[in-house]
């Protein structure tokens, strides 16, 4: 599937649900991951389309390790089942096939690796952003943990639905005390 041809029609049909069931319309807030990286689709999306995205920036330049880390801002910010103190540097900078756009350097509060966000949102605060990306990166550490410690096998072929997902036997049990200890 070409996503690029199919988020505008997700775009719309979202629009749609969301007038059913309130009168107050949020701009729509879309996070992709650097695999889904396009500069001219980023700009449609916010130009035609009115929506926020947030992304990491591809290829990071080595200059972010140059900055002093006393130039990032910390603040408090809050996932799903923790807080924790993110440090990020707020910063408009000019991107080819795009042109202005915010980005937000941050150093990831444990490994201390420094990457960056690119968003088109210039008016939530900068945790806000911080916020969404992180909690995007526990998703992923989520499907990580249980594709390795599970042995949890899926493939999807033609179809958007998996075709089979195997379980080893007797692992049922230790996937769901592996949930609550995430969860924790």
């Amino acid at each position: 599937m070409d996503l690029i041809r199919i988020i505008p029609e997700l775009i719309g049909k979202t629009r749609q649900i969301i007038k059913e069931y309130t009168p107050k319309i949020e701009p729509l807030k879309i996070c992709f991951e650097k695999g889904g990286w396009s500069a001219p689709f980023f700009k449609d999306l916010g130009t035609k389309y009115r929506v926020f995205f947030y992304t990491w920036r591809k290829n990071v330049s080595l200059g972010i390790n140059e900055i002093p880390e006393e130039k990032f801002k910390a603040s408090l910010v809050k996932l799903k089942y923790k807080k924790m103190i993110a440090k990020y540097l707020d910063e408009t900078i000019f991107l080819k096939d795009y042109g202005k756009i915010r980005c937000l350097s941050i150093i990831h509060p444990k490994s201390k690796k420094r990457s960056q966000i690119f968003t088109n949102d210039f008016s939530s605060q900068a945790k806000e952003a911080v916020q969404i990306m992180f909690g995007r990166w526990g998703q992923e550490n989520f499907f990580k943990i249980m594709k390795e410690r599970y042995h949890l096998v899926t493939w999807q072929r033609h179809s958007q639905y998996p075709k089979s997902i195997q379980v080893p036997k007797n692992s049922i049990a230790t996937m769901f005390q592996g949930l609550r200890c995430l969860c924790n």
